[in-house]
């Protein structure tokens, strides 16, 4: 069988393209391992819903949760770079849930923010003091947490 030039610029033409392919591919994969993820706990849907996809438009990997309780199991398991978390809530609440993150060998590296309704100097102070990394009162401006979340985790 006779392989014409038309047939090896065809063949080397298919290789080109299925390499673009790959490399696009493993380009995209990478994305995915190396984005930053952020765990967002908020009793409030409306919050979590627009929150998460705001820092995905961004380029964060989210995942957000209204129960403390499953966010200490997720935080265990999924290691995230950030969780932003309201401080009240049912159940366990932020001040509760900041302590039991800090506390445990697993998870007390991951950086806090805490995103509350309740701001007042005395919880800034003793978020503070307990390990958080920053405080922001709601409602917020997107930007200015945006620029609070790219300085904890040092996104230049």
């Amino acid at each position: 069988m006779r392989i014409g030039s038309e047939s090896i610029l065809s063949l080397s033409g298919s290789i080109v393209r299925r390499a673009l392919t790959d490399l696009a591919a493993l380009s995209d994969n990478n994305l995915l391992l190396t984005r930053k993820k952020i765990l967002i706990l908020d009793n409030e849907e409306a919050i979590r819903t627009v929150l998460a996809d705001e820092l995905e438009k961004e380029g964060y990997s989210t995942h957000a949760l209204e129960s403390k309780v499953e966010g200490c199991d997720w935080a265990v398991a999924h290691k995230p770079d950030l969780i932003i978390s309201d401080i009240n809530s049912p159940g366990m609440n932020g001040f509760e849930y900041l302590e039991w993150i800090k506390a445990n060998p697993a998870t007390s590296n991951i950086r806090f923010i805490f995103l509350t309704g309740f701001a007042d100097v005395k919880n800034a102070v003793e978020s503070k003091k307990m390990g958080a990394d920053d405080f922001v009162s709601k409602p917020c401006d997107l930007v200015d947490l945006f620029s609070t979340i790219r300085r904890i985790l040092c996104d230049k």
